[in-house]
């Protein structure tokens, strides 16, 4: 059990230093795509929801470690991310399917719908403490950057599919 949170944080943490110095590069319209809150966020989508210890010490790393990476507060991301598990949560117990026929279009929706939701309240963070760096407007770099993490979102979500998948042999259509 305490080894998934010792992998959680270093993969976290490597994300983080590859998000910093490696995907500063590959930008779009400015934008980079976040590996830190995608994540994040597979981890809070894939676990059952009403379980919430791993999405709960994602939210905490995750918060730390974005705002160590990238503002001069520590505590905002930590507190919107730990919000946003529980508002997942919530929508994911009323979405529950358990045969997983529309897990790729929820995920697509709600990671949009996070994002969006970080977007906006870390900008409101920033007006409260730091008026000059809000940014407000909805422009061709917040839709790149929406596009942008979401196509890779998509594809990590796929590739931890497959992965979570392989481990789990039990997946099998049960007929009858």
């Amino acid at each position: 059990m305490w080894a998934k949170f010792v992998i959680i944080f270093a993969l976290l943490y490597i994300f983080t230093v590859v998000q910093n110095s490696f995907l500063a590069h590959f930008s779009i319209f400015g934008a980079v795509p976040n590996m830190v809150l995608i994540f994040y966020f597979i981890i809070a989508f894939t676990e059952k929801p009403n379980r919430y210890i791993m999405g709960l010490f994602s939210a905490i790393t995750a918060g730390l470690l974005l705002d160590i990476s990238t503002s001069s507060l520590i505590g905002p991301s930590v507190l919107i991310l730990t919000i946003s598990l529980f508002l997942l949560k919530k929508v994911l117990r009323i979405l529950w399917d358990r045969t997983g026929k529309y897990e790729a279009v929820y995920f697509c929706m709600l990671f949009s719908a996070m994002l969006f939701y970080y977007w906006f309240c870390s900008n409101m963070v920033f007006f409260l403490f730091e008026p000059g760096s809000a940014n407000f407007s909805l422009d061709w770099t917040f839709w790149a950057s929406l596009l942008y993490n979401l196509a890779v979102a998509f594809i990590m979500f796929f590739i931890f599919n497959k992965i979570s998948i392989s481990k789990d042999p039990d997946r099998q259509l049960k007929l009858l």
